[in-house]
């Protein structure tokens, strides 16, 4: 009768170490798909950052005063004088 004991307790326990094996497994799974959506996160939150940033510096770079100021200084544009009419000729 001993001799017919061991394979009964390995049919008996195998169920529960598959069980014990796809437990770990998915905790496991948990764990990485944790680190996943974090790293997510933290681009979203740089990318976040990032437009912000550049809805700054459009804002700045198309306000009228800067426009005037590059108009002055780098195109050496003056501010129209009254009653002044270019009439340019036509191609």
């Amino acid at each position: 009768m001993k001799k017919h004991t061991f394979p009964i307790r390995i049919f008996y326990l195998f169920p529960g170490l598959i069980i014990l094996l796809f437990y770990v497994w998915q905790q496991i799974q948990v764990v990485l798909w944790g680190y996943k959506i974090e790293s997510v996160q933290k681009e979203i939150n740089y990318y976040d950052d990032q437009n912000r940033e550049l809805r700054l510096k459009i804002g700045h770079l198309t306000s009228l005063d800067h426009v005037e100021k590059i108009a002055k200084e780098k195109l050496h544009m003056e501010p129209a004088k009254d009653n002044v009419i270019i009439i340019l000729p036509s191609r």
